[in-house]
Parts: C-alpha cells; sequence; structure tokens
C-alpha cells in the first residue's frame, strides 16, 4: 500500500503505509511609527508549524525603538499567521546651539526709544505753553 505525504499543499505518494503532514506558518514582522505609518520594509518568515524563530528590531534612521523595549521576540511558528510588530518614536530634530531666534518686532531699546522721543515732544510743548502764558 502507498502512502501519501501532504507537505505545504503539495502531495507526493511514498512507499510509507502512513500518512504524514506537514504544516507550515507565517510569521509577518513590521516597522511602524506611534501613528503606525510603515517606516521600513516589513517582510515574512516561513517555517515548520511548533518551530521557533527569533525577530530583531531594525536600526532605522531618524528613530528610536519604543517597543519590544528588548528590541527582540522569540517566538514559535502557529498554523495560524502572526504578525510582528516593532513601534518607534520619531526622533527630534537636534537642537543646534548659537541660532538666534527671529526677531518679531521692537526691541526693548528701539521700544523704549519711542516712548523717550513721545516724552521728549511733551516737555517741549508744555515748556512752550508755560512760556507763552508768563509772557
Amino acid at each position: 500500500m502507498h502512502g501519501v505525504t501532504v507537505y505545504d499543499d503539495e502531495r507526493t505518494t511514498g512507499d510509507s503505509e502512513y500518512t504524514t503532514e506537514v504544516k507550515k506558518s507565517t510569521i509577518i514582522v513590521k516597522y511602524i511609527d506611534e501613528e503606525g505609518n510603515e517606516i521600513a520594509e516589513s517582510y515574512s518568515s516561513t517555517d515548520l508549524v511548533g518551530n521557533t524563530g527569533t525577530f530583531n528590531a531594525k536600526t532605522i534612521e531618524g528613530y528610536t525603538l519604543k517597543t519590544p523595549a528588548s528590541g527582540s521576540i522569540t517566538t514559535t511558528y502557529e498554523e495560524e499567521t502572526k504578525t510582528i510588530v516593532f513601534i518607534y518614536t520619531k526622533n527630534l530634530p537636534p537642537k543646534e546651539e548659537g541660532i538666534v531666534p527671529p526677531q518679531t518686532g521692537l526691541d526693548g531699546v528701539k521700544y523704549y526709544g519711542i516712548y523717550s522721543i513721545k516724552y521728549l515732544v511733551l516737555l517741549i510743548l508744555v515748556a512752550a505753553r508755560l512760556k507763552f502764558k508768563r509772557a
């Protein structure tokens, strides 16, 4: 009697007296930011159900790994497809020293200068008025 070995949905006849079923499983690995945007290319890994696999976070320029903190996940391939997600936080741009913020209008010197001129004109007008009253 011939047996049938089933492997990955392909049938192969053999000389065994029993049937063996070998199943494969897939694990999908994704790299996303906190908003759920993919920031590096995802990939999939296929192996036999029951085997284990270790998946590592990537170093992605401009991002820091948020979860998992260890940077690595070991899991078992199961009959259902699994998805492993590495979440990253976008790095803030480096603060450049020595940069002066833009000026937004009147600075203290100019501001006080305008008031000084106003008071000087007011003083001249008051002095002129007093002079006319005496004359």
